[in-house]
């Protein structure tokens, strides 16, 4: 374990980090991307001052549990996945991102790293949602609608996309039961078109 320390205006967090060879999802890391790895922290550390009025005590990892994960006596109740990009991206029913944010979530609840029902996932992107698209169903206040629609979404994406790179994430949604992937589906808060690292004086978004 490694804590590093993040300031912002004069104010610091100390945020706990852990290095690739002590977490099973370490192969997702974002060592290979400093600006994703910026983007994180900066989101860090936004939360962790705003975290830390309430709750003093309070633990905000990075690169652990997650992307981001707010921790309860080392237990992950709150997930972030945090997807950095310069240019404009869409998060379509087939996107990269999207497969490989359900991947993590998925494997991390197999694992038994953290408990579907009593976790909370939220993904934090600089893409867009299009119009009628799973994961723009899945913006804060989504409906039981919302769920079971953005559920048919993906089920028909994952059977009809031939990507080799999304297959394992693609696989793995089949297989869950359909009431299993709604409740994973029923936690997760999309928030996109976030301003990525070009834009500057941007506040972290509600969430956790």
């Amino acid at each position: 374990m490694t804590n590093i320390n993040l300031c912002l205006n004069g104010c610091c967090v100390e945020i706990a980090t852990r290095g690739r060879q002590l977490t099973k999802l370490s192969k997702y890391n974002a060592s290979g991307s400093m600006a994703g790895y910026l983007f994180q922290c900066r989101l860090a550390l936004l939360k962790s001052l705003k975290l830390i009025r309430r709750n003093p005590d309070a633990i905000i990892s990075v690169e652990k549990f997650d992307d981001i994960a707010f921790e309860n006596a080392d237990y992950a109740d709150c997930l972030i996945q945090a997807k950095h990009h310069v240019q404009p991206k869409s998060l379509g029913d087939k996107s990269v991102d999207l497969w490989k944010t359900l991947l993590i979530w998925m494997e991390g609840a197999q694992h038994g790293i953290f408990e579907l029902s009593k976790t909370t996932y939220v993904l934090i992107t600089t893409a867009s949602c299009p119009p009628n698209s799973a994961m723009e169903r899945l913006r804060e206040g989504a409906s039981k609608t919302d769920i079971d629609a953005a559920y048919d979404l993906l089920s028909t994406a994952a059977e009809s996309s031939k990507s080799d790179v999304t297959s394992d994430a693609r696989t793995a949604f089949l297989k869950m039961t359909p009431d299993e992937a709604k409740l994973l589906l029923s936690r997760i808060t999309v928030i996109d078109q976030h301003p990525n690292l070009t834009v500057s004086g941007v506040s972290t978004p509600r969430c956790c």
